[in-house]
């Protein structure tokens, strides 16, 4: 299970451009570099011994319920529900 976020209430008005930077590296990059590095693997176990595997990306409500306040997490979220 891939399960990665962190978060913060307010206009991004008033988000330094650094947290922002940092909310998209974990809540985005780190997932898909994540799921990028485990494919490999689950992929050898089928060919190796037949064995199915899964990956389960887990995202937020806020994906798909736009919150005020939470516009550049919910985005980030969106991704993460688009790719699983």
């Amino acid at each position: 299970m891939l399960n990665a976020g962190i978060g913060a209430v307010g206009s991004i008005l008033r988000m330094e451009d650094e947290f922002i930077q940092d909310l998209v590296n974990v809540n985005v990059s780190h997932v898909m570099y994540l799921a990028k590095l485990m494919l490999p693997q689950l992929s050898k176990r089928l060919a190796k011994i037949g064995q199915k595997s899964a990956m389960v990306i887990t995202s937020s409500i806020s994906a798909n319920k736009p919150l005020a306040g939470m516009v550049v997490y919910g985005a980030t979220k969106s991704f993460e529900s688009f790719v699983a």
